[in-house]
């Protein structure tokens, strides 16, 4: 689809508006009321980060475990401590998904779209993004290592904004292209807007072809 048909403007970058994003799919989009759309934590970011809080559990354990026998290895008891607290702690927070990207939410009721502690924010709307200001969602491809033979392509969903014209706001970014894709069309749906994807438009030409 092109750009100034789909979203209306003469010009929208292709420049990436972040330059992280996880190899998986790190948010997924869910809908917890029926005019209402988050991204949250995926199944796949909260089991990596299970992994380090059981890490964490274990080495406590050990920690316990000397102090409570009686064993004079107070170097080995505080590696396992400090080693514990380390990896437990950041395993939680990635859990509860306090870790990563920000959560976004777009909330049909309200007419906003809030980026961060959306609970709080759904009692500022002023503090939210008019959901009515955005004319398209954007699909990104890009290298996160440009210029070295290990390629590692991230993809990021943005939302084009009608005013000011061509503006967009990130919203998530992971390597796994086909979930962000059909979070991208979901949303879309929900938002009633259509979705600038040059991969997929690459995509169909080389199928037609």
């Amino acid at each position: 689809m092109n750009l100034k048909e789909a979203a209306g403007f003469p010009d929208v970058s292709e420049e990436p508006l972040s330059h992280a994003g996880a190899m998986f799919c790190s948010r997924t989009l869910v809908f917890p009321a029926e005019n209402r759309a988050e991204f949250q934590p995926s199944p796949k970011f909260r089991r990596f980060w299970r992994v380090f809080q059981v890490l964490g559990v274990i080495l406590g354990l050990l920690a316990l475990a000397s102090l409570l026998g009686g064993l004079d290895v107070w170097p080995m008891t505080l590696f396992f401590l400090i080693c514990g607290l380390a990896m437990g702690i950041p395993g939680w927070r990635g859990v509860k998904g306090v870790l990563g990207p920000k959560p976004v939410c777009f909330d049909r009721a309200m007419g906003y779209a809030f980026f961060g502690a959306a609970e709080v924010l759904r009692k500022l709307p002023s503090a939210g993004l008019p959901l009515k200001n955005i004319a398209a969602l954007q699909i990104l491809q890009y290298d996160l290592r440009p210029g070295t033979r290990n390629t590692y392509f991230v993809f990021e969903l943005n939302l084009v904004l009608r005013d000011p014209p061509g503006a967009r706001r990130y919203v998530v970014g992971h390597g796994d292209y086909l979930a962000l894709r059909k979070d991208a069309d979901q949303l879309a749906a929900f938002l009633g807007v259509p979705i600038l994807d040059r991969k997929m438009d690459q995509l169909k030409a080389s199928v037609a072809s």
